[in-house]
């Protein structure tokens, strides 16, 4: 699936798409095509590739080996603001307060074949047979920095994804300001930008706005994608249906800040981004360091808006889901939460659940108010113990009756917060995200727990751990009903580490507990509650509300 011609171009191409990148005569990576897929090429001249019109008077030339040469109209794969290129770039890295403008060049590429599942941070995953990747090794000499950009094309999909890392070789600290995941370059064909906006229950109405000189973008900055926007965009013609016409879909697999934006030059040409948000954000790089950006996915159909629901959810099911849900069947769930709220006991709750087995239900989930003294949603989270006047036996006794009538059971958690009132919180005022000045906000009457902080993280785990084997459990119901404000880690002051690396540590440190519960209790299916959070679970199981037109149930497992 991946054809190399002369080390100059590159092409991943199956049944569906073709994607072709080639080099470009300052050794960057240039973007050709993407597209219906081509075949095998036919042999040809790789200088038509550079045969480009200087298509302006006051384009600034690039290099001296080449004075025709520049990029102000050139496609790539990973532009660079402040050269001969005007455009917003993907990366951006200083010294200090020193832009450094970086020029990465190609020294060497592999192929491999496969994708390997990882838990630390969610991205697809393929059998040796199903995928073929190309990873470009990029080395800007000068400013000693390393990049490494990998491509995955897989067998009957239409979507490629990618991944990069940046590594700082040098001595010096570099700080990198702008990473984005995805780049795709096209020309305008009477484009629109597609996004999915809305408002708590009002969520994924699909908007288009139709593109022109300028940039059109869409993100956030709650510390999470959420209700108003999910980190998915698309470019479809104009002219496009539900069942035909080309569509591009752009997907990122992060559940934080992110940034999705096209942008339109004078030249008709178009650059779609998206990745990790720069508001807010970066990362500093010592010697050795190695930065992961976020993986993003690419995916063409020209069968109109339902080819790209249809494409999506396939690679979603075979890729993305963990092989142990892929073939399972969920269970049929019933909640106590609307019959009872937080007024019940136990006998009252094992009613509700005879109740439901007789009506065909599969598992009981006890949803909030069991824990601490949870009689309102102004108490007690992150004290993850059984309220003993609603369980005088234990929650384990409650488990064991829930069992018995061949039901699974599920729990309500809310992890990444905490109330005033908790013990943890009297206990830890410190592991609360708020900055150290007098003013600090309470939603819903609770904080947000720094998850930057590893310690928080293992405390949590610690927690949840002891009530998952209590009670044998099957289900977790995970909801998030706070974002982020003030966001300040009194960990990273301590830690001599900048505030602006806070939201990405943040979700690192929330995909660290999903990796410890998976690892730990591999079938144990997660839901993220879709009322509460919006929300920053990417990848447990969930109606997927955060990538893009697919509307299905998955689940990040191992």
């Amino acid at each position: 699936m991946i054809e190399i011609r002369n080390e100059q171009l590159f092409h991943l191409y199956n049944e569906k798409i073709s994607y072709i990148i080639n080099v470009l005569p300052n050794q960057q990576l240039g973007h050709v095509y993407f597209g219906p897929s081509l075949g095998t090429l036919a042999p040809f001249d790789q200088a038509y590739l550079e045969k480009k019109e200087n298509k302006s008077a006051g384009t600034v030339k690039f290099f001296e080996a080449d004075n025709l040469f520049t990029l102000a109209d050139r496609f790539q794969e990973l532009p660079t603001y402040g050269t001969s290129d005007f455009r917003e770039g993907a990366v951006s890295v200083f010294e200090e307060e020193t832009p450094l403008y970086v020029d990465f060049k190609l020294v060497a590429f592999h192929c491999f074949e496969g994708k390997e599942r990882k838990l630390a941070q969610p991205a697809s995953f393929a059998a040796a047979d199903e995928s073929q990747s190309i990873v470009f090794e990029l080395v800007d000499q000068e400013r000693q920095l390393e990049l490494a950009i990998t491509y995955t094309i897989f067998k009957g999909s239409g979507t490629i994804t990618r991944q990069q890392t940046l590594t700082n070789t040098g001595s010096k600290p570099r700080t990198i300001q702008r990473f984005l995941s995805g780049v795709l370059e096209l020309k305008n064909r009477d484009f629109e930008l597609l996004h999915l906006s809305g408002a708590w229950l009002k969520e994924r109405h699909i908007k288009t706005v139709p593109l022109t000189q300028g940039t059109i973008s869409v993100g956030s900055l709650k510390g999470a994608s959420g209700h108003q926007h999910n980190p998915f965009v698309a470019l479809k013609e104009q002219q496009a249906t539900n069942d035909t016409g080309h569509v591009y879909g752009a997907n990122l697999i992060y559940s934080g800040n992110f940034l999705a934006q096209a942008e339109m030059d004078e030249w008709d040409n178009v650059r779609l981004m998206l990745g990790i948000h720069p508001e807010h954000f970066s990362w500093q790089l010592s010697q050795g360091e190695t930065f992961e950006a976020p993986e993003c996915l690419f995916t063409f159909t020209a069968a109109g808006l339902n080819g790209l629901s249809q494409e999506s959810a396939q690679f979603i099911e075979k890729h993305v889901i963990a092989p142990y849900w892929q073939k399972r069947q969920r269970p049929i769930v019933f909640n106590n939460w609307e019959a009872t709220y937080f007024d019940f006991n136990e006998e009252k709750l094992l009613t509700l659940a005879q109740e439901s087995k007789a009506l065909g239900m599969e598992c009981f989930v006890l949803d909030d108010g069991w824990f601490g003294k949870r009689n309102d949603d102004r108490s007690s989270l992150g004290d993850w113990v059984a309220d003993p006047a609603k369980f005088p036996k234990g929650i384990g006794s409650f488990a064991e009756k829930i069992h018995a009538m061949q039901l699974q059971l599920g729990i309500w958690f809310e992890p990444e917060m905490v109330s005033p009132d908790s013990q943890l919180y009297q206990e830890h005022p410190e592991w609360v995200v708020k900055h150290p000045y007098e003013r600090i906000s309470v939603g819903r009457g609770q904080y947000v727990l720094d998850f930057a902080n590893p310690a928080v993280v293992e405390a949590i785990f610690e927690a949840m751990q002891k009530v998952i084997l209590e009670t044998k459990l099957d289900y977790i119901k995970w909801d998030m009903n706070r974002n982020i404000t003030e966001a300040y880690s009194p960990y990273l002051a301590e830690q001599g580490i900048s505030q602006t690396e806070f939201y990405h540590r943040y979700i690192l440190g929330l995909y660290r507990l999903y990796e410890k519960i998976l690892a730990a209790f591999p079938t144990l299916l997660i839901e993220g509650c879709a009322g509460g959070g919006g929300d920053t679970i990417w990848g447990s199981c969930f109606t997927v509300r955060r990538f893009g037109l697919v509307m299905i149930v998955m689940q990040w497992n191992v």
